[in-house]
């Protein structure tokens, strides 16, 4: 879900996230790109192939984001 992804994001990873142009969100990490995620329902899933370009993007490993996941 979108808010689960979002906080995760934020404590567990160091990532920056803020509101963008309409009903997108941006995401930043120190040392990668920017990504820009629509969010035009309330709390809506993620799709994993979203959630994988957005790792590649802002510069997340796949351990790191598993270790970050838990179980």
């Amino acid at each position: 879900r979108f808010t689960r992804l979002v906080s995760l994001l934020e404590d567990g990873l160091g990532c920056e996230v803020r509101s963008g142009k309409g009903s997108e969100v941006t995401i930043y990490r120190e040392g990668g790109s920017i990504f820009t995620l629509g969010h035009h329902k309330r709390n809506d899933r993620v799709a994993w192939r979203q959630i994988r370009r957005l790792l590649k993007r802002v510069g997340i490993g796949l351990r790191e984001w598993l270790d970050a996941a838990g179980p």
